[in-house]
């Protein structure tokens, strides 16, 4: 199923050795939905629940790069790292 899928990719990165983004989760879904359309099949991608799940890894992704602060105390510690010593 979608669900499946989804908290597949979001634990063990189907087989990438560790969790890929939502984005790609995303990205794979609608390849595979897109596959299926041309064979004359459709798959419902637009369940409540397979939508919550997808909002819910997405808050769990990692920022892309960690130097990037996600408030200010935090972007006061890269400054002060980022100083030549």
């Amino acid at each position: 199923t979608i669900s499946e899928f989804t908290v597949e990719g979001a634990q063990t990165g189907f087989g990438s050795h560790g969790p890929v983004r939502s984005s790609t989760i995303k990205t794979t879904l609608f390849g595979i939905r897109h596959f299926l359309v041309a064979a004359g099949l459709d798959i419902p991608m637009d369940h409540p629940r397979d939508r919550m799940l997808m909002m819910g890894v997405g808050q769990r992704d990692r920022p892309r790069h960690p130097e990037i602060a996600r408030d200010h105390r935090d972007l006061g510690e890269v400054r002060r790292s980022a100083r030549p010593s």
